[in-house]
Protein backbone atom coordinates (compact mmCIF):
# COMPACT_ATOMS: atom_id res chain seq x y z
CA UNK A 1 0.00 0.00 0.00
CA UNK A 2 1.22 3.36 -0.53
CA UNK A 3 2.71 5.09 2.25
CA UNK A 4 3.84 2.04 4.05
CA UNK A 5 7.21 2.37 3.83
CA UNK A 6 7.79 5.96 5.66
CA UNK A 7 7.47 3.12 8.74
CA UNK A 8 10.94 2.18 7.75
CA UNK A 9 12.18 6.00 7.69
CA UNK A 10 12.08 5.49 11.70
CA UNK A 11 15.02 2.96 11.40
CA UNK A 12 18.54 4.88 11.50
CA UNK A 13 19.65 2.85 8.32
CA UNK A 14 17.31 4.18 5.92
CA UNK A 15 19.13 7.27 6.69
CA UNK A 16 21.21 8.98 4.48
CA UNK A 17 23.13 10.73 7.32
CA UNK A 18 25.90 13.90 6.27
CA UNK A 19 26.88 15.18 9.21
CA UNK A 20 29.02 17.89 7.66
CA UNK A 21 25.80 19.33 5.90
CA UNK A 22 24.12 19.73 9.27
CA UNK A 23 27.09 21.31 11.30
CA UNK A 24 26.96 23.96 8.33
CA UNK A 25 23.28 24.68 8.75
CA UNK A 26 23.76 24.85 12.85
CA UNK A 27 27.37 27.01 11.89
CA UNK A 28 24.66 29.14 9.88
CA UNK A 29 22.45 29.46 13.05
CA UNK A 30 25.61 31.01 14.41
CA UNK A 31 26.02 33.44 11.88
CA UNK A 32 28.67 31.56 9.53
CA UNK A 33 28.59 31.73 5.78
CA UNK A 34 28.06 28.50 4.03
CA UNK A 35 30.32 28.18 1.10
CA UNK A 36 29.79 24.91 -1.75
CA UNK A 37 31.93 23.99 -4.41
CA UNK A 38 29.28 23.46 -7.45
CA UNK A 39 29.27 20.61 -9.32
CA UNK A 40 31.47 22.60 -12.30
CA UNK A 41 34.10 23.40 -9.42
CA UNK A 42 33.06 27.01 -8.37
CA UNK A 43 32.75 28.07 -4.81
CA UNK A 44 29.50 29.91 -3.90
CA UNK A 45 28.80 31.43 -0.86
CA UNK A 46 24.65 30.19 -0.50
CA UNK A 47 24.05 32.34 3.00
CA UNK A 48 26.08 34.27 4.91
CA UNK A 49 23.39 34.13 7.79
CA UNK A 50 20.43 32.08 8.41
CA UNK A 51 18.31 35.44 7.11
CA UNK A 52 20.24 35.41 4.15
CA UNK A 53 19.11 31.29 2.83
CA UNK A 54 16.36 32.20 0.46
CA UNK A 55 13.89 29.98 -1.11
CA UNK A 56 16.14 30.31 -4.38
CA UNK A 57 19.12 29.38 -2.00
CA UNK A 58 17.49 26.27 -1.22
CA UNK A 59 15.97 25.40 -4.01
CA UNK A 60 19.79 25.70 -5.96
CA UNK A 61 21.29 23.40 -3.29
CA UNK A 62 18.95 20.70 -3.07
CA UNK A 63 19.18 20.91 -7.29
CA UNK A 64 22.77 19.88 -6.30
CA UNK A 65 22.50 17.30 -3.92
CA UNK A 66 19.90 15.53 -5.60
CA UNK A 67 22.11 15.89 -9.08
CA UNK A 68 25.11 14.37 -7.18
CA UNK A 69 23.12 11.42 -5.75
CA UNK A 70 21.29 10.32 -9.15
CA UNK A 71 24.82 10.51 -10.97
CA UNK A 72 26.34 8.38 -8.19
CA UNK A 73 23.54 5.22 -8.54
CA UNK A 74 23.39 5.99 -12.21
CA UNK A 75 27.10 5.13 -11.61
CA UNK A 76 27.01 2.03 -9.36
CA UNK A 77 24.56 0.61 -11.75
CA UNK A 78 26.57 1.08 -14.71
CA UNK A 79 29.38 -0.32 -12.88
CA UNK A 80 27.45 -3.77 -11.94
CA UNK A 81 27.14 -2.67 -8.11
CA UNK A 82 23.23 -3.60 -8.07
CA UNK A 83 23.72 -7.13 -10.20
CA UNK A 84 24.82 -9.27 -7.47
CA UNK A 85 21.39 -8.51 -5.37
CA UNK A 86 17.98 -10.66 -6.12
CA UNK A 87 15.78 -8.60 -7.80
CA UNK A 88 11.98 -9.49 -8.16
CA UNK A 89 10.76 -9.66 -11.42
CA UNK A 90 9.18 -6.53 -11.61
CA UNK A 91 11.70 -4.76 -9.72
CA UNK A 92 12.20 -0.96 -10.22
CA UNK A 93 14.58 1.67 -8.60
CA UNK A 94 14.00 5.41 -8.36
CA UNK A 95 14.91 7.90 -6.06
CA UNK A 96 12.44 10.92 -4.76
CA UNK A 97 12.49 13.47 -2.09
CA UNK A 98 10.61 12.52 0.78
CA UNK A 99 7.41 14.70 -1.00
CA UNK A 100 7.75 13.72 -4.26
CA UNK A 101 8.44 17.06 -5.85
CA UNK A 102 11.49 15.63 -7.29
CA UNK A 103 12.20 12.38 -9.20
CA UNK A 104 15.26 10.71 -10.73
CA UNK A 105 12.85 8.89 -13.46
CA UNK A 106 9.26 10.14 -14.78
CA UNK A 107 6.55 8.03 -13.61
CA UNK A 108 6.07 6.77 -17.51
CA UNK A 109 9.43 5.40 -17.03
CA UNK A 110 9.03 3.04 -14.20
CA UNK A 111 9.88 -0.62 -15.13
CA UNK A 112 11.41 0.34 -18.30
CA UNK A 113 14.96 -1.74 -16.89
CA UNK A 114 15.81 0.92 -14.74
CA UNK A 115 17.08 -1.27 -11.82
CA UNK A 116 19.54 -3.51 -13.08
Amino acid sequence: MDGEWTRELDDESAVLRIDQWRDAFLALEDGEPIEVIRPNGERWRMAASLDDLDDESQSELAAMIGDMLKSLILSFREEGVFAALPLAEECDFGIEEFDAGESMYAWSMRGDGNAG
